[in-house]
């Protein structure tokens, strides 16, 4: 039986399956059984930042000798190594980290944090958002495609959206800003709202980047009314954005912060909620912050190596170098369908529309399968095309990458 038909009579998925089995990976590239390679501009989605196959980080892998476990509420070392180290480098005041397994988990504990300090119960967040997958999470409403099913079964807490602050074409980029600016007024006059959860720059918007002017209202509005500001960098921190955390473009000292993915760079399962040191300790009484998986010995050995790797190698800088390069020669690319580009480092979003009104959502996943089929990987969404490679990834190979996508675009009539 074919590996896919295997996969696909005892596995369940929620996505579509992405026919490629991977057998090898080492820096930007992954190869597959076929002997195909592949330029990898997803990361596996925004997991694997410091690159593929690091012998820094596989040496902590292969030399680890300490217990498999430790329970949760005993002492070990490495968990102090790693949460000192966390608290250094966070822009969380007084940061306390606790301990998790992923993002899902490390963001449901930021909602209950948000709950324990305020009382509150409601959460504001932008309009189609993904913070993962609890039943907390998707009472958020998470995508378009789930929403009404999610807010006829899933409503644990009270959420409201807000427009988001930009305009996939690019066209009416300010009237969007001022409509989320006023509806996060609106949403947030009332007092009730534990916390406003937002991705700084958001990756699951397809690289949406907001101006300042936004975030500098968010925060007024949010010490304004109480509020709790949680900043979800799951996906865009540990340098995806050319910031070694997307906060530190706007000067942004969030409540509370999310991580995950890049943590670890997909070596090892492992996430962390950093809470400011009064709301970690209004937990206590209210929510039992305990994670049986969370931070095992050796996902924690391997997230201070990945972390620290990522210190040394400043790795948000190539980021940013590569990111600029890879923009503008996105820019360049002449064909009416590219309603815009934006880019972050190395969190890059093209929207594509044929008729100028919409973004064209067959098209792009037209070109991302094209794409695979010519050997270079990155994905699509209902804003466009995701480009987030490793952090390592070079300026030749960038070049390369986007010369296919350029190709795939023509073939895509």
């Amino acid at each position: 039986m074919a590996l896919i038909d295997r996969d696909s009579k005892h596995l369940a998925r929620g996505d579509a399956i992405i026919p490629i089995e991977v057998k090898s990976a080492d820096g930007v590239m992954l190869k597959g059984a076929d002997g195909k390679s592949y330029i990898d501009f997803l990361a596996g989605w925004c997991v694997v930042n410091a690159g593929w196959g690091r012998k820094e980080i596989l040496d902590v892998l292969h030399k680890f000798s300490e217990p498999a476990y430790a329970f949760p509420n005993m002492l070990y070392e490495g968990w102090a190594e790693l949460a000192e180290l966390l608290a250094g480098i966070v822009p969380v005041k007084e940061g306390r980290c606790l301990r998790a397994t992923g993002g899902s988990e490390a963001v449901e504990m930021a909602l209950q944090a948000a709950i324990a300090k305020t009382g509150r119960h409601s959460f504001v967040c932008f309009d189609n958002p993904y913070h993962g997958h609890t039943l907390a999470e998707l009472s958020l409403a998470e995508m378009t495609r789930r929403r009404k099913y999610i807010e006829r079964n899933y409503k644990y807490i009270g959420a409201r959206q807000i427009p988001l602050p930009f305009d996939p074409l690019g066209k009416k980029d300010r009237e969007a800003v001022e409509a989320s600016i006023a509806a996060l007024r609106h949403e947030l006059r009332g007092g009730d709202c534990a916390a406003f959860i937002f991705e700084p720059i958001s990756m699951n918007h397809c690289a949406m980047i907001p101006p300042r002017e936004f975030h500098d209202a968010a925060k007024e509005e949010c010490e304004r009314s109480g509020t709790m500001m949680i900043a979800d960098e799951v996906a865009c921190g540990f340098g995806r954005t050319g910031k070694l955390f997307a906060c530190e473009h706007y000067g942004l000292e969030p409540d509370v912060m999310t991580v995950a993915k890049g943590m670890s760079s997909g070596y090892a399962p492992i996430g962390a909620t950093i809470a400011r040191k009064e709301l970690a300790e209004a937990m206590r009484p209210v929510f039992y912050s305990y994670s049986t998986f969370g931070w095992t010995p050796l996902a924690t050995r391997v997230a201070i190596a990945n972390i620290n790797l990522i210190l040394k190698e400043k790795l948000w800088e190539n980021a940013e170098k590569v990111g600029k390069k890879m923009a503008k020669r996105l820019g360049e690319i002449r064909d009416e369908r590219i309603a815009s580009v934006r880019a972050k480092g190395l969190a890059i979003g093209v929207t594509l529309s044929s008729d100028g009104r919409s973004v064209d959502t067959d098209l792009c996943g037209r070109v991302a399968g094209s794409c695979i089929e010519r050997g270079l990987l990155l994905g699509s969404t209902g804003y466009g095309i995701m480009l987030y490679p490793p952090l390592i990834m070079d300026e030749k190979t960038a070049e390369k990458g986007i010369g296919i996508f350029e190709e795939a675009l023509r073939s895509c009539k």
